[in-house]
């Protein structure tokens, strides 16, 4: 098909497909009043990384207040088919940031019998590998352990770790040996929330579960009122021009939503440049990423940077990065007063809804788009904060370098 054959076809697509999307919002707009599709507890404060992971390990817990036991444990692991161990689950201690060798801290641990199995769950929602991360933890889980043990790596998709994370060979070997093994949001853990639902005795906690479920689906599955991808699949399949447009679209998104950033970013910088107003401070952005702005001081050691930052192409978070080796000094100062997450390698503050994951949701494209004063404002305001505190913190260490 020609090029202005293959336009005018995606044109006639996309116009079909504005009639079917406006008849869904009417849909909505009739049964909202009694179904309220969008409301979920969640919204309200949008967990991040670590509490996601202390929900997990709240339900896990037997001991717990949820008050169901052992109930949700077991479902747990006969989903995931952990078997071959002796372990008793009314005997389980659950922790959430254990300490292990080399500074680091594995998500949830679950230990059986003073020890005599282990279940470690690393969370990768949005933060990157850091370098050895999961050899260090097995290495540490071989010896608390003694190799009865299992390391779950839970992802959105149960993607497989980074090489930088663990080397192919070790990786094969202890996934040949069942000590690790890659879990999913969308293949495991949603499921296993809503049967955790259907079971639960408790009506309170039952709709805590059914809430965490539907957001876990929207967070990654990008359910819709109505089912509305399948209503558009079923669009896109009606005929053979369709398919194509629609083909010829999802391969056009990604190149929109750079462009959609790249005119964002213009708008950003231009708007931390009169905060940060004086020949002492440099803004700039960061070509080929989807967000990502950078802000440094004449007077800042070490590389020192703060901004909107999307190194990854992955989520957007509010960073800091620096090349000092006294790294994690400045990293914890800022997480102490300003909260977020840091390793070796940068600080992190996870953006609110719907900035975070702008380019998976609509409202966040459409605020993008829009150049919406109150995002630019929060992004201003949250990288105004980083500074500050970077500030505060050279002041009080002048020998950081």
């Amino acid at each position: 098909m020609e090029e202005s054959a293959i336009l005018n076809s995606v044109k006639s697509y996309l116009s079909g497909l504005h009639s079917i999307t406006n008849g869904i919002k009417r849909v909505q707009q009739m049964y909202d009043p009694v179904t309220a599709f969008k409301f979920n507890l969640f919204n309200f404060w949008y967990p991040q990384e670590n509490k996601i992971s202390e929900i997990l390990a709240f339900f896990l817990d037997p001991a717990q207040a949820h008050g169901q036991g052992d109930v949700f444990l077991k479902i747990f692991i006969e989903q995931l088919r952990i078997d071959g161990f002796n372990y008793n689950t009314t005997h389980v201690i659950v922790k959430c940031e254990h300490g292990s060798d080399n500074q680091r801290r594995i998500d949830i641990l679950l230990s059986f019998n003073n020890d005599e199995f282990g279940i470690a769950i690393e969370n990768k929602l949005w933060a990157p590998d850091q370098g050895e991360q999961l050899f260090d933890y097995s290495e540490f889980l071989n010896k608390k352990f003694k190799k009865n043990h299992i390391l779950l790596y839970l992802t959105p998709d149960g993607r497989e770790p980074s090489e930088k994370s663990i080397s192919k060979e070790h990786y094969g070997l202890h996934k040949n040996e069942g000590r690790i093994r890659t879990i999913g949001y969308t293949d495991n853990i949603i499921g296993m929330v809503q049967e955790w639902a259907m079971v639960c005795r408790a009506e309170r906690v039952r709709n805590f579960l059914y809430d965490l479920e539907q957001y876990f689906k929207q967070l990654f599955l990008g359910e819709t009122f109505m089912n509305q991808s399948e209503i558009i699949a079923e669009f896109a399949q009606s005929n053979v021009n369709n398919i194509e447009a629609a083909f010829a679209t999802h391969r056009a998104f990604d190149t929109i939503k750079l462009k959609l950033a790249d005119k964002f970013m213009e708008r950003l910088v231009v708007k931390l440049r009169q905060k940060f107003n004086s020949d002492s401070w440099s803004t700039n952005k960061i070509e080929g990423h989807r967000i990502n702005v950078e802000v440094s001081h004449i007077n800042w050691p070490c590389k020192t940077i703060a901004g909107v930052l999307d190194y990854d192409n992955d989520r957007t978070h509010f960073g800091v990065k620096t090349s000092s080796k006294k790294c994690r000094e400045l990293f914890g100062f800022i997480k102490e007063h300003n909260s977020g997450n840091e390793n070796n390698n940068a600080y992190w503050l996870k953006l609110t809804h719907p900035y975070n994951s702008w380019d998976d949701n609509w409202e966040g494209i459409k605020r993008i788009y829009t150049l919406d004063e109150d995002a630019l404002m929060y992004m201003v305001e949250g990288v105004e904060k980083l500074a500050s505190l970077i500030n505060e913190y050279f002041n009080q260490n002048p020998d950081f370098c």
